[in-house]
């Protein structure tokens, strides 16, 4: 579309007078700035601190107060309080109640007003501890690589804020709203979160070491190699979150929803995941050693190459689930239904697989050496190529099963159902006691 001389001579002439307005603004704040430092430079402190003090009301019916000047009056209160040390903690609580009464729950908006933006960042680069910012609205703050540890967010609506590299170690943010924000690598150590909501926020490589994170929400939220050791996660809600390569070691599990959530290469070593609900969640390539999954039903949890050295599986549905490359020597499988798993080349050395289901399991080139079947159900059971070297299938049940190929020396058959099995040509071996 072709634009008419004279319009395109108003647009510029629109954009022009944007710029001047823009310059202006920029030249008045500096300028108040600058009149609010150098008004207070020759004075007591006293009458420093209270010149500046005045610069923050926005309520003086004499001279109604500018952004401006409120900006010079905060810059300069921070400039006694590095002069001062008598004036740090009064300025510092100065600034955390201007906040909470400029910036209150209910107040909406993107973003923080300019001067509580100025404010949050003195606060941050104060390094006071323990700042009372409760029930305040800070939608949309940046904080990045900043400190306020030991902050009281409690209830305080902080969704969307930019946080990356904040440094919150045993900050309060009990009931906190932090929706959609960016927490990537921050300190939250020792932190208390609980019952906060995190839904869509990125914590990935955060510190969370020793977090209270009772009953947070977390659905799908991003965790990607965070540190959660020893935190309580208890009755939190983690669907669909990403925990790709996170520390979860120590953490309790109880009642937490990990539906659908990924754990890919995450760190959950000797944790009790009993009473967590884990449909759909991908354990693939976990370190899950010593971990606890007795009687969890697992049929569409993904465990390939998960390492499940001496956990406990006990009671365990996992039926049709892919094991492929897993790693479950020592582990205790006992009772588990393992119905038509894929465990092909899976190491079970040493395994308590007593009573367990493997009927039409695909044990193809396993490793069973030292385990125990006793009473096992390997009816059409695919074993070729397995090591069945010194185990156990003490009343096992074979019908239908395929053995071709597999090692069996040493291993014990005492009462075992055989018939109708494709056998290896060891089976002579003089241990070897088929029942009927």
């Amino acid at each position: 579309m072709t634009i008419s001389p004279e319009l395109q001579f108003a647009l510029d002439a629109i954009l022009l007078v944007g710029l001047f307005a823009l310059l202006v603004m920029n030249w008045r704040s500096r300028g108040d700035v600058k009149r609010a430092l150098d008004a207070v430079s020759g004075a007591s402190i006293a009458e420093r601190w209270s010149s500046a003090v005045a610069s923050l009301s926005r309520d003086d019916q004499d001279r109604p107060s500018s952004v401006e000047s409120r900006l010079g009056g905060i810059y300069a209160v921070e400039q006694i309080a590095r002069e001062s040390q008598a004036y740090r903690a009064p300025t510092m609580e100065l600034l955390s109640t201007y906040v909470r009464q400029h910036a209150p729950l209910g107040r909406t908006g993107i973003e923080p007003d300019v001067e509580i933006q100025s404010i949050l960042t003195v606060l941050a680069r104060s390094g006071v501890e323990g700042l009372n910012l409760r029930r305040t609205a800070l939608w949309g703050a940046d904080l990045e690589n900043a400190s306020l540890v030991g902050v009281d967010l409690s209830e305080s609506r902080i969704g969307g804020a930019r946080f990356a590299g904040l440094k919150l170690a045993r900050a309060l943010l009990r009931d906190a709203i932090l929706t959609e924000a960016n927490l990537v690598g921050a300190d939250l150590s020792g932190a208390s979160l609980a019952g906060a909501r995190l839904s869509g926020a990125d914590l990935s490589n955060a510190d969370l070491r020793g977090a209270d994170l009772k009953g947070v929400d977390l659905r799908r939220a991003r965790l990607r190699g965070a540190d959660l050791r020893e935190a309580s996660l208890d009755g939190a809600s983690l669907i669909e979150a990403t925990l790709d390569g996170a520390d979860l070691t120590g953490v309790t599990l109880n009642d937490v929803a990990l539906e659908g959530a990924s754990l890919k290469g995450a760190v959950l070593a000797r944790v009790d995941l009993q009473r967590a609900h884990v449909d759909g969640a991908d354990f693939s390539g976990a370190d899950l050693r010593g971990a606890v999954l007795r009687g969890l039903d697992l049929p569409t949890a993904r465990l390939q190459q998960a390492i499940l050295t001496e956990a406990d599986l006990g009671h365990t549905v996992l039926r049709g689930v892919d094991l492929r490359g897993a790693l479950l020597r020592q582990a205790s499988l006992y009772l588990a239904d393992l119905e038509r798993a894929s465990l092909q080349g899976v190491d079970l050395h040493g395994a308590d697989l007593i009573g367990a289901n493997l009927s039409g399991a695909n044990l193809e080139r396993a490793g069973l050496i030292g385990a125990t079947l006793i009473g096992a159900d390997l009816r059409h059971a695919n074993l070729v190529d397995a090591a069945l070297d010194g185990a156990d299938f003490e009343r096992a049940e074979f019908a239908g099963a395929t053995m071709t190929g597999a090692s069996t020396r040493g291993s014990s058959w005492h009462e075992a159902r055989l018939a109708g099995a494709i056998l290896p040509d060891d089976m002579q071996h003089p241990t070897i006691k088929p029942g009927a």
